[in-house]
């Protein structure tokens, strides 16, 4: 979604998916680690993977940012806290999908739970990131 938004203002767009994985990548590896040294607490995984995964996520997708925005600072608040609210609710529909045979109706909730929460970090960042648009605009 991200990057739907800035293909149309800057030439360079396509770095931001390398940039996006990167975050991403490291969003979850956190957020499985977190979880598990926490006695498999999900939320404390996903809201602390998350955040970090968010901050760093944010701040190199920032340095994409500052070539063509003047105003970047809120994206990586934006893209930390967006992290985090989505990996909570992932975090607590896999823990809640722990131990459930496979077809099972909490399984199916926790694929939509998941395409919940990408919407809402796609959501928060998306709004984030027009605002940065139109502020250096």
């Amino acid at each position: 979604v991200q990057w739907l938004i800035l293909r149309r203002h800057f030439p360079g767009a396509a770095k931001w998916i390398w940039s996006t994985a990167v975050g991403s990548g490291l969003a979850f590896a956190l957020a499985v680690l977190i979880a598990g040294a926490a006695g498999q607490s999900w939320f404390l995984g996903g809201l602390i993977g998350g955040a970090i995964g968010g901050v760093v996520a944010g701040l190199i997708q920032q340095t994409l940012l500052r070539e063509y925005l003047a105003e970047t600072g809120l994206w990586v608040v934006a893209s930390a806290v967006a992290w985090a609210v989505a990996l909570i609710i992932m975090g607590i529909a896999m823990g809640a999908a722990v131990g459930r045979p496979a077809g099972s109706p909490g399984l199916v909730m926790v694929m939509l739970l998941a395409i919940v929460a990408v919407l809402i970090k796609a959501a928060i960042t998306g709004v984030a990131l027009m605002r940065s648009v139109q502020q250096s605009a």
